[in-house]
C-alpha cells in the first residue's frame, strides 16, 4: 500500500466512523506474506497503529468526485490540562 503525506490544512478529509486496528504482515514457510494477528506500532513510541476511514473531495479531469482512503493514525494518549 502507498503512503502519502497529506497536508490535512489543505485537502479537508471527513472521518466516516470506520476504525480497524493496522495488522503486521508475516511471511508464511511457502514465501507469501499475509496479515498476522499482531497489531502494528509506531517504531519510536510503541504506540499501536489505526487505520480511520475518512472521505474528501477530487477532481480529475475536471470532473468532482468524493473519495473515500483509509489514514494510519497512532494512538497518542490524552493529555489532560
Amino acid at each position: 500500500m502507498p503512503n502519502y503525506a497529506v497536508d490535512s490544512t489543505r485537502q479537508p478529509m471527513t472521518a466516516t466512523g470506520i476504525v480497524e486496528p493496522v495488522m503486521e504482515w508475516e511471511e508464511t514457510p511457502d514465501g507469501r506474506r499475509r496479515p498476522s494477528e499482531r497489531q502494528a506500532r509506531l517504531e519510536a513510541t510503541g504506540m499501536p497503529l489505526w487505520e480511520v476511514e475518512v472521505f474528501y473531495r477530487s477532481e480529475s479531469w475536471g470532473r468532482e468526485s468524493t473519495v473515500t482512503a483509509k489514514v494510519a493514525v497512532a494512538n497518542f494518549p490524552q493529555i489532560d490540562g
